[in-house]
């Protein structure tokens, strides 16, 4: 990696890309959500899915807060966080698989010099299983999540200690986020944001990315343009 990135040009803008990773590289935002379905209904409420837009980008113990408005149920954050988790594990070993052009997108940057890094509200554990179980662990050494930082997402703190541990200063970053949430806090860090909202979310709202995309995929037909 250091002998591809010596040859990037000295003019080129970009030097790094962070990545949330449900929703962006993997295709999980849908699962986690019938799973939560599930524990409100587990505990005697309903979850519509109406609710699941809200529900995107934010961290585990908001989406039981979340949950519980919405459904109209309470119970313990500690007990919903570990039985989701459980059961989303479990369903992401068979149930999902990485979004359209993700992989080729990860792989292109690392060509083209770009050093690589994570930044989650979800926690470590759960990002270093998920992105083994796309392997592409080779492409990100740097994976940071929620429980690395005083505060997750809106917030920057993800953002800034991903860009502070690739040695990139965050406006030679770009950040690639499906969420308003994740959108807001890559901003805040000062990077530049491609938005890439889900299919099942509304498109407003993304007023703070420098760029929306429909897809990765078309991300990586401009990605030169971008790069530069």
């Amino acid at each position: 990696m250091e002998n591809i990135r010596s040859s990037i040009p000295a003019s080129r803008q970009i030097l790094a890309a962070v990545f949330d990773l449900d929703g962006v590289l993997l295709n999980s935002e849908w699962l986690a959500f019938q799973v939560w379905q599930d524990w409100a209904r587990l505990k005697g409420g309903t979850l519509s899915e109406a609710a699941f837009p809200g529900m995107i980008g934010i961290s585990a113990e908001d989406t039981g807060l979340y949950v519980m408005e919405q459904s109209g149920v309470r119970f313990d954050l500690a007990e919903s966080t570990a039985w989701t988790w459980e059961q989303i594990s479990a369903r992401l070993e068979t149930e999902t698989e990485p979004l359209p052009g993700a992989v080729d997108l990860v792989r292109r940057l690392a060509g083209c010099g770009c050093a690589l890094a994570i930044a989650s509200n979800a926690y470590t554990g759960y990002i270093d299983s998920a992105i083994a179980g796309l392997k592409l662990l080779e492409y990100f050494p740097i994976r940071v999540g929620i429980d690395q930082v005083k505060e997750g997402k809106p917030a920057p703190d993800v953002y800034l200690y991903a860009a502070s541990r690739l040695g990139v200063a965050a406006g030679r970053c770009l950040a690639f986020e499906d969420s308003r949430v994740g959108v807001q806090a890559a901003a805040a860090a000062g990077m530049r944001v491609i938005a890439v909202p889900g299919a099942l979310d509304h498109k407003n709202g993304f007023h703070k990315a420098w760029q929306v995309f429909p897809s990765l995929v078309e991300v990586e037909k401009q990605l030169h343009l971008l790069l530069n």
